[in-house]
């Protein structure tokens, strides 16, 4: 695991790490901004197809993110290498967690579908629970 990336889950040698940043508080909501890290440890390559998240604020609602791929990209990521990109998340209320999962398409011969699954992702804002 990379030391700036907090948060880690391998699912079948892929590896997602993410790393929260508090930015600000505007009318009682908190952002953060959400570097990403995937790593291929396969034996293959893979194609970033779609993501699924949810981000969850303390008792107040769960927002859903499902569409294709990341930043505007469907990126393929060959073995050993490595995607990385920073996304938002937008917590109502103070505490939140952010969790999911990307669907892959398996650049193999046999080709097939393959999940990888997010950690789950605490976002508090700083100073918060000093």
């Amino acid at each position: 695991m990379d030391a700036d990336y907090l948060f880690t889950c391998c699912t079948e040698g892929l590896t997602v790490s993410v790393s929260p940043v508090y930015l600000c508080e505007s009318n009682g909501c908190h952002s953060f901004r959400l570097n990403v890290r995937i790593r291929n440890d396969r034996e293959d390559g893979v194609q970033l197809l779609e993501r699924h998240l949810w981000v969850s604020s303390d008792g107040r609602g769960t927002a859903e993110v499902i569409g294709p791929g990341v930043v505007g990209l469907q990126p393929g990521i060959s073995q050993g290498c490595v995607f990385e990109y920073a996304g938002q998340a937008l917590v109502l209320g103070v505490i939140g967690k952010a969790a999911g999962y990307y669907t892959f398409n398996r650049a193999s011969k046999n080709g097939g579908r393959l999940v990888a699954h997010w950690p789950i992702v605490d976002l508090i804002p700083d100073g918060w629970l000093q």
